[in-house]
């Protein structure tokens, strides 16, 4: 479990931080986008600051899950497939009301698979905790002395 949790730490810093950059540079990027094609410079950053917030909002929120992951803690689990429910919920109430008009606001085949794959993979994991004991050592990761004899 504890390798799922470095998983998620290692999805969530960067996007975290990817999400700041974004949000920092918009006006940079914007003029950008203005000179290579047709764009409205202040509704493109809108889109852009929207897409970058949330991007640093489920980063800071999967690092937070994966430190929870690492230290063993059930609640991180729980926390992690409410957050891949909602961004799918998001995903797909966005794209029936029609409201991306950028390409960066798409989620391709790719990344709608691997986060599904991901929110299940997050439930199987939190049923099997949910169904385990509270705190529950592992004998082998337990100290010597806690050991039953044989």
């Amino acid at each position: 479990m504890k390798i799922f949790g470095v998983i998620v730490i290692l999805i969530s810093l960067p996007l975290a931080v990817l999400g700041t950059i974004s949000f920092l540079m918009t006006q940079e990027f914007a003029e950008i986008m203005v000179l290579i094609g047709e764009v409205d410079k202040n509704d493109w950053s809108l889109h852009w600051k929207l897409l970058s917030a949330k991007c640093f909002g489920i980063g800071c929120i999967g690092l937070a899950i994966g430190i929870g992951i690492v230290k063993r803690q059930r609640w991180a689990l729980g926390v992690l497939v409410a957050l891949v429910v909602a961004d799918l919920i998001t995903f797909i109430v966005l794209n029936l009301v029609g409201y991306p008009k950028y390409a960066f606001e798409r989620m391709g085949v790719v990344e709608l698979v691997a986060e599904v794959l991901f929110g299940v993979v997050a439930w199987l994991m939190y049923k099997a905790a949910v169904g385990a004991p509270p705190n529950k050592v592992v004998e082998r990761d337990a100290p010597e002395e806690a050991r039953p004899s044989p």
